[in-house]
């Protein structure tokens, strides 16, 4: 059965948006090398609110006042810790498993749904979510007698990234998905801004500038992409081209930097991306009532790049 013109842009889009995720994770890479991980934020968020501001001074329309501030506070504050611990645990572990690890959100987002929303979850959903776990642990101890504690923070930056999954589905009655990444973008750079300041920062080079200025607007296109996409066609159809993020930043970190896994962690990895792409297909065929279908703007699946 083939897909319609509107199925093959959104499809399109969304892996557009999943090679901006996995360029920008690279962009983070390489800037994370010569500058702190506060700065390599704070830059990333300022190009990205001041990018916004500019289109809103030609589209008007768009400058929408927040409602819930304190939604929009609570899913900056998630974005930016999840965005903190990313970075991190991208100069210390494979660029590919970073960004596994990353993608792992759909699992949290089951679990706390269930400790937090009281929702509960489909039968299937439960043991797709123990291999996602198993692929976890296998990516955090590959061998099964060592922890890697950058690996474990990857997983940290995870759970806070369902975090903000899950305040934005409570945001979606609420207010426009422009003014969630309008606020998403401010409250980073504001937040970064005292660590960053406190630690000692310095100016960034030509290059740096370029580097970080990459990664806020990969970021941010990424976004901006992958919510058209949402708009376009089923997120059934859709969402697991986002794992397409996983496969370049695999490739860049083996090209780049000679990059790749030990089997223990590979072999997580596969169990890991798998179930979670499960569980995205699983949630995304069967909305619950009242959920914001994918032509009304918002998409009813987590995607893993609420950090972003």
């Amino acid at each position: 059965m083939g897909f319609d013109g509107a199925t093959l842009k959104g499809i399109g889009l969304m892996v557009g948006a999943a090679l901006c995720f996995a360029v920008m994770s690279a962009m983070f890479k390489i800037a994370v090398e010569d500058l702190s991980v506060f700065e390599v934020v704070f830059f990333r968020g300022f190009i990205g609110y001041l990018f916004i501001v500019a289109v809103e001074r030609f589209k008007p329309s768009l400058r929408i006042a927040g409602k819930d501030r304190r939604g929009l506070f609570l899913r900056a504050l998630y974005g930016y810790l999840s965005l903190v611990l990313y970075i991190l645990v991208i100069d210390h572990v494979e660029l590919g498993l970073a960004s596994a690890l990353n993608q792992s959100s759909p699992m949290f987002v089951v679990l706390l749904s269930y400790f937090l929303l009281g929702e509960h979850p489909r039968l299937l959903l439960p043991m797709l979510v123990a291999v996602a776990f198993a692929g976890v642990c296998l990516i955090v101890s590959p061998d099964l007698s060592r922890l890697d504690p950058y690996a474990a923070l990857g997983v940290l930056s995870s759970v806070l990234a369902a975090m903000a999954y899950i305040t934005v589905r409570k945001l979606r009655n609420s207010d426009h998905p422009w003014v969630i990444v309008r606020n998403f973008t401010m409250w980073g750079a504001l937040l970064a801004l005292p660590p960053m300041l406190a630690l000692g920062w310095k100016w960034p080079t030509p290059t740096q500038w370029v580097v970080v200025g990459v990664s806020g607007l990969a970021g941010l296109f990424g976004q901006f992409m992958m919510t058209h996409s949402y708009r376009l066609a089923e997120a059934s159809v859709v969402s697991p081209f986002l794992y397409v993020s996983v496969l370049a930043s695999f490739l860049f970190g083996w090209f780049f930097w000679s990059e790749w896994p030990a089997q223990g962690a590979l072999m997580g990895c596969l169990l890991l991306v798998g179930a979670s792409l499960a569980i995205v297909i699983t949630n995304s065929r069967q909305p619950k009532p009242g959920a914001t279908t994918p032509q009304s703007g918002a998409p009813v699946v987590p995607t893993g790049r609420l950090n972003s």
